[in-house]
Parts: structure tokens; C-alpha cells; sequence
């Protein structure tokens, strides 16, 4: 094996990156968002016992985070938001190197990556999800997502290569990242199994070797599904539902609900321009007809119709068998107009750098990435497999994700692979080979 070479202007990178962190961890930092302190202070003093008797939570795994923290506080002469602050810089080291690891499985040039990993290290999104006054719990997913990709796609190498025990071990790697990511975000429950199939139909269009192939995919499945799978039950014991998170399904009503209420074509203008932020909504709409179309309108429907049901006296699993019910009923009876409002969220995905002015820097990132992908789909016979699996984690991501409000921290865990697209599609526009 190789030994890595690090390039001077990748480390200059890396320096400067860490140099630029620290001084940002120093300023003001609260990790007390959205109640996930309360809910670690509930996991450091109550275990996971009490954290699953208290009631279904939002996932595990950032709380967790915030437990040990309060650990580490209490050994230390350090406060929580010191010690979450360092954490942040870890994370982001750690999405650094495996952003350049990626990179350079792609063989991009090294000028490329080093702008790459620059804006990486300085982007407003990135930054702002680890050091902002309200950092976001999906920081954690940044080098997670990344760890699976490259593990997957090692994976992949050992099934073409048909080295079974080589295939069982990185399928078990792969299983067990995209369970951690799902105790980040639930909606991986949904996201892993499609790149899941992604082998599978990949590795039977190529006729690669059936046995590497059900290596790989039986350890990645069991390894996935067991801790996933295991939560859901101790949650079903301990307060009544099957499920991973708080969210689901009042949030999915809400948002069918929304999206088939009465739509005017003015109305349905409205939606589309909320899409690039509701600054820009506000310029050519009612402040009444923007707010129609957030997100507090769907969670105001699902809260109040599962309020409902449990006026009733119904049991929880009762309440969420309701919805779904619901949900499945009125999406198919306005089946064209929730397909519409549910492929105008999805273009929400694009405004992954924020959303302000319509002539903004925000917006020309999301024409940019708009092109990028449409590029990598025009393109995708001829992409490497590292990219198409890429590719197949950010539309998978945004395809599941728009059956539900997208709200511009929901994009966060895919930032870091738009990153890399701009990057190989940069790359892969320049005339002469890639070097390092």
C-alpha cells in the first residue's frame, strides 16, 4: 500500500482551516438548541432507560453527544459550550480529510481540492451549523456520511474484485455508519436502503459475483437494521411507538395536509418563490400568502389533527395508524397537485448556502448546484462509481426529504457532498488529465 502524500497546498489548507476554527470556537456558542441539552442532561442522569421512558424523543445520538459533554464538564475544568465547541472543530477536521479522501479516490487535481477544502473550511453554512449561537445537531452527520460513502465504495472494489471476506467486512462498516447516521436524521431509515439497491442493481447490470455481492449487502442489512430496528422496539416498550423520532407522523400529515389545501395559481407563485427564501417571497407577495407556506402552517395541521386523536383516548400506535391512513388518502385524492407542491419543496434543496436577496451570493450557489447536478445526470453513464454514489446519497436525500418541509439545516448533512460535485464537475471542465 502507498503511503499518503500529503501536498503543501493541502496542508496549508488544513492549517489555515484549523487556525480559522479555533478562532470561531472562542466567540459566542450555545449548544442548548431546540431542548437537546434537556435532552442530554436527561440521557447523562437517566440513561437510555429514562431517556426512552420520558417519552418518544427526538434521535439519540446527539443527545448523547451533549451527555458526554456534561461528562467531560464535570471532570474538567472546561464549561459544556468549551468543551461542544472543541467538538465542533474535531468534527470538522475529521469532514475535512475525508472530503479530500474522496476527492482524491475522484483523481481531482490538487489546485481543485485545495479551493475545495478552503471554501469548506470558510463556507457561512458550515460554519454557522458549528459554531453559530444555536449550533445544528446535523454537524455530527458531516464526516459520518462520508465514512460510509468511502467505506460503500471500497465495498464495491471487493465485490468487483470478488474478495467475499474483504466485501462482508466493508458491507458491515457501511451497515453500522448509515445506523449512526440514522440516530442523527431518522429519514436515513428511508435514505440507506436505496443505496443499498444501488449495489445491488449496479453489481447485477455488471454480472459481478453473486456471493462477494450477498457478503457485502447480508452484513451491511443486519449490521443496519438491528441497532435501527432494536431502538424502534425498546421505544414500542417503553412509551408506545415503533418509531425513531417525535417527528413523523404528524409531520408527514401536516404536509399532505398543506399541500392539499385549495391552491390558486397565485398561491402556488407564492410557493415557488418562498423557495428562494422568504426575503424574496416577501418582494412580490403578501406577507400573509409567504407565511402560508412555511413550515409552522404543516406543523400547526399535524399537531392539531394527532391532538385530535388523542382527545379521543387513542393509544399512541393508534394515533399514528390514523395518520399515515389519512395522509395516504388525501395525497392520492389530490394526487396531481401533491405531486406538484411536493416537487416545488424539493427544489428548496438547492439553497443549501442560506436564502436572502434574489441577486445574492445564495442563489448563484444554487444555480451553480442546479447545473452541477443536472450535469451528473446527463452525464451519469460515463461518472466513476464514487460519484454515482454520491450522486445517489443527494438525490435520494432530497427526494425524501421533500415530503417534508425542507428547511435550510435539513440540508446541511448533503453539503459537504454538493461540495465535491462542484469539485469534480470543475475538474472533470478543465482539457488536460487530473495529476496530483
Amino acid at each position: 500500500m502507498k503511503p499518503l502524500r500529503l501536498p503543501c497546498a493541502i496542508l496549508i489548507v488544513y492549517l489555515i482551516s484549523l487556525a480559522y476554527w479555533v478562532i470561531l470556537s472562542t466567540k459566542s456558542f450555545s449548544a442548548d438548541i431546540i431542548g437537546y441539552k434537556d435532552l442530554g442532561y436527561i440521557f447523562y442522569h437517566q440513561g437510555l432507560t429514562g431517556y426512552l421512558t420520558t417519552g418518544l424523543h427526538r434521535e439519540p445520538l446527539y443527545p448523547l453527544f451533549c451527555a458526554l459533554a456534561m461528562r467531560i464538564e464535570d471532570i474538567s475544568k472546561f464549561s459544556f459550550t468549551q468543551i461542544m465547541a472543541g467538538f465542533s472543530v474535531l468534527i470538522l477536521m475529521a469532514t475535512q480529510v475525508l472530503t479530500y479522501s474522496i476527492l482524491r479516490k475522484l483523481q481531482i487535481r490538487t489546485w481543485i481540492c485545495s479551493l475545495t477544502l478552503l471554501y469548506l473550511a470558510i463556507s457561512p453554512v458550515i460554519t454557522n451549523s458549528a459554531f453559530h449561537i444555536l449550533p445544528f445537531c446535523e454537524i455530527i452527520t458531516y464526516p459520518l456520511i462520508l465514512a460510509a460513502i468511502i467505506a460503500g465504495y471500497t465495498g464495491w472494489e471487493a465485490i468487483k474484485q470478488n474478495d467475499q471476506n474483504k466485501a462482508f467486512c466493508y458491507g458491515a462498516f457501511t451497515g453500522i455508519l448509515f445506523a449512526t447516521i440514522t440516530f442523527v436524521k431518522a429519514a436515513f431509515e428511508c435514505i440507506s436502503p436505496v443505496y443499498m439497491l444501488f449495489f445491488l442493481m449496479a453489481s447485477l447490470k455488471r454480472n459481478s459475483s453473486r456471493r462477494s455481492l450477498v457478503c457485502f449487502l447480508a452484513a451491511a442489512a443486519v449490521l443496519f437494521y438491528s441497532p435501527v430496528v432494536g431502538y424502534k422496539c425498546l421505544n414500542k416498550i417503553y412509551n408506545g411507538n415503533f418509531a425513531i423520532a417525535d417527528r413523523g407522523p404528524n409531520t408527514i400529515y401536516g404536509n399532505v395536509a398543506h399541500r392539499t389545501s385549495p391552491l390558486s395559481f397565485r398561491g402556488y407563485l407564492a410557493d415557488l418563490t418562498s423557495v428562494a427564501g422568504d426575503d424574496v417571497c416577501a418582494k412580490y407577495f403578501s406577507a400573509k400568502e409567504c407565511s402560508f407556506w412555511s413550515f409552522h402552517k404543516s406543523d400547526e395541521l399535524g399537531a392539531n389533527k394527532s391532538g385530535e386523536f388523542f382527545n379521543r383516548g387513542l393509544p399512541a400506535q393508534a394515533v399514528t395508524d390514523k395518520l399515515l391512513r389519512l395522509s395516504k388518502d388525501l395525497a392520492w385524492t389530490h394526487l396531481p397537485q401533491y405531486i406538484l407542491l411536493t416537487a416545488t419543496e424539493s427544489l428548496r434543496g438547492l439553497f443549501w448556502e442560506g436564502t436572502t436577496d434574489l441577486i445574492s451570493f445564495h442563489l448563484i450557489m444554487a444555480v451553480i448546484t442546479c447545473i452541477v447536478l443536472l450535469y451528473c445526470g446527463f452525464t451519469w453513464g460515463y461518472l466513476p462509481d464514487l460519484m454515482r454514489q454520491v450522486q445517489i446519497i443527494i438525490f435520494s436525500f432530497i427526494f425524501f426529504y421533500s415530503f417534508f418541509d425542507i428547511l435550510p439545516r435539513h440540508i446541511l448533512p448533503i453539503v459537504p457532498l454538493y461540495l465535491i460535485s462542484l469539485g469534480y464537475c470543475l475538474d472533470s471542465l478543465m482539457p488536460l488529465p487530473s495529476k496530483y
